[in-house]
């Protein structure tokens, strides 16, 4: 299954994300691509080379109420395969009250009300870990280095019942797990 990049380009500009909520196209087929649970994307047998693309294709992915998750044209809709969540966060830093966060495929987020962070069993249920939604239903989990520097600026604290390991963002508090 190919898809159409010049399209892809089209709707693909530097102020906004393409509407893919408002895309139905029908289901045109299932494609050899896999988003690992590490963040490494995978087609074919082979790890992405080309990160322009990755991040392009990133663009266009909605996790439907089927619990699938598709890559979007407005005439196309592809299933492929995600282990954990699609997201990575890479970099996160402090800047004046808030947490500014870095995916993998370079989107930048703000933890906070429109970005929340939440714990909850990592692929393979072993333990808990933080997640940041990134867009709509679209979850980005903490790389382990990131979740060591979180835990050095965290607190630990009771909020909402549960005494853990809290961190301020823009006025709200997330935990990053209990205790």
């Amino acid at each position: 299954m190919a898809i159409d990049l010049a399209l892809l380009q089209q709707h693909a500009t530097a102020d906004g994300l393409p509407p893919v909520e408002e895309w139905h196209p029908d289901f045109c087929a299932d494609m050899d691509l896999v988003i690992r649970a590490d963040g490494t994307w995978v087609h074919e047998g082979g790890e992405f080379r080309r990160p322009a693309l990755m991040k392009l294709f990133s663009r266009i992915l909605r996790l439907d109420d089927d619990g699938c998750y598709y890559l979007v044209t407005p005439v196309e809709k592809v299933r492929i395969q995600v282990e954990d969540a699609p997201f990575v966060i890479l970099a996160a830093e402090v800047r004046d009250d808030s947490v500014v966060m870095v995916t993998n495929c370079e989107e930048v987020i703000t933890l906070g009300r429109e970005h929340p962070m939440r714990v909850r069993a990592a692929h393979g249920g072993a333990s808990e870990i933080p997640y940041v939604l990134v867009r709509k239903n679209l979850w980005a989990r903490l790389h382990r280095n990131v979740f060591y520097q979180l835990v050095e600026l965290a607190e630990q604290r009771t909020e909402q019942n549960v005494e853990g390991m809290w961190l301020q963002s823009q006025n709200e508090w997330f935990c990053l797990g209990s205790l």
